[in-house]
């Protein structure tokens, strides 16, 4: 049944409606209300052909309940969030209203549902959703009101058998549905307990790190600090001011990079997503690195399929400097000289496939399964000695999420000296 209901998720929640704005709990909590509420809405419009001597109330009935049915679908048809809502509970607004209509006007027992429908406008939307549906149903209550205070005697088709009916399906559905409603509040706060606990685990494991990787620097350049003054040299070698300035660019690099991964882990930054030409994105990252390339004397062999469209779903900013840029330079950084790094971009359906394979001295297998994981440290020298931060790969990887991309290790093609990356982005379909 859940593997059911996650499809059915992941039928609506798109890439393309999750990137109007529209958020993952939002088209869960939509779901949910249909699924809970809908035994109610078929019970009633049920009930209401049966048992109100009145064809109308049961027509409207189906009518509100199919509705209501189908309105999670709006989500993915519409992009919306909002109008998917009003189907939804509009309909069950519309469905009660005619319901109580033709069953005692202001006196039926079926108008207590009312007070549950801005609860579930504020489950999906928030408070807007609450006092949007708060305003609609009070002004149908109150027209209710006004009927029965200066309208005509108010009109009753309900059987005897239909009345007993729609007591006990009102008992049991409040039953029915602060239980649904309180049990998945209680795994939705579990859940958010484990991912804080999750976080926190995370957090105390990369202070741990950062407590290591930034003392360090800082003890050198303390030591060299006082060396120069032990020694009453008032001028300091050019060599060692260089030493103590890459220290401090790589501390700078590393405090960066970690505020540029919490911006985007926790969705403060943001990011708009358009069409961007990832040819041209690697060969600026590879101009980029053109010094590093030329150093080590590195052959860069560049293939494109021909059946291969260039336009990807991305930011380019981000995708140029903090995902193909970490990317590249991990290659450049362990190839040996004189040795070769191949590109490769390719077409699968509607993905774009970036592989990236060097020839260098590959990653051990013990690093796999924590590569892209900011709590472990996975920072290694290069073949020439050069110092990294170890959350480049953690930092591509988020990026890539937002993208609703992937990036992974190839480990199959990632022996002791060949390591493979691949990165997958969606392709613009203008």
């Amino acid at each position: 049944m859940l593997k059911k209901y996650l499809k059915f998720y992941e039928f609506i929640a798109i890439p393309e409606v999750l990137d109007k704005g529209i958020r993952p709990w939002q088209i869960h909590s939509l779901i949910c209300t249909m699924l809970t509420t809908g035994v109610l809405m078929w019970g009633y419009a049920i009930v209401a052909y049966s048992e109100i001597y009145y064809p109308i109330a049961g027509i409207v009935g189906f009518s509100c309940s199919f509705i209501h049915m189908f309105s999670p679908l709006a989500i993915r048809w519409l992009r919306s969030i909002s109008i998917p809502s009003f189907l939804l509970i509009g309909s069950g607004l519309i469905h009660q209203a005619t319901y109580a209509y033709f069953s005692g006007g202001f006196s039926s027992n079926i108008l207590i549902w009312f007070g549950i429908l801005p609860m579930l406008g504020g489950v999906i939307e928030g408070n807007k959703g609450t006092l949007k549906f708060f305003f609609y149903t009070m002004v149908v209550a109150t027209f209710f009101l006004f009927l029965e205070l200066y309208g005509p005697d108010p009109v009753d088709y309900l059987t005897p058998k239909g009345r007993l009916i729609t007591q006990a399906m009102m008992v049991f559905g409040w039953i029915f549905l602060s239980t649904a409603i309180i049990y998945v509040f209680n795994v939705l706060m579990k859940l958010n307990e484990d991912n804080l606990e999750v976080k926190n685990q995370k957090i105390r494991s990369l202070l741990k790190i950062l407590s290591h990787d930034l003392s360090n620097p800082i003890i050198i350049i303390t030591q060299r600090l006082k060396m120069g003054l032990k020694e009453d040299r008032v001028e300091i070698p050019i060599e060692k001011y260089r030493k103590i300035e890459n220290i401090l660019e790589n501390l700078r690099k590393m405090i960066f990079n970690l505020r540029e991964y919490e911006e985007v882990e926790s969705g403060n930054k943001d990011l708009e997503l358009t069409s961007v030409n990832i040819v041209d994105s690697v060969q600026y990252v590879l101009e980029m690195f053109s010094e590093q390339i030329r150093d080590k004397n590195i052959t860069i062999k560049f293939f494109l399929s021909d059946d291969l469209n260039p336009i990807v779903f991305a930011e380019e900013s981000s995708l140029k400097h903090q995902v193909l840029s970490n990317i590249i330079s991990n290659a450049i950084k362990f190839s040996h000289k004189n040795s070769e790094i191949i590109i490769k971009l390719t077409q699968e359906n509607d993905m774009t496939m970036l592989e990236v394979i060097d020839s260098g001295i590959g990653i051990p297998d013990y690093l796999h399964e924590t590569l892209f994981e900011m709590s472990f440290k996975t920072s290694r020298r290069g073949t020439e000695g050069e110092t990294g931060s170890g959350f480049g790969l953690p930092i591509a990887k988020t990026y890539v999420k937002f993208f609703k991309g992937d990036l992974k290790l190839c480990p199959e093609r990632s022996k002791q000296n060949k390591t493979c990356f691949i990165l997958k982005l969606r392709t613009f379909r203008g």
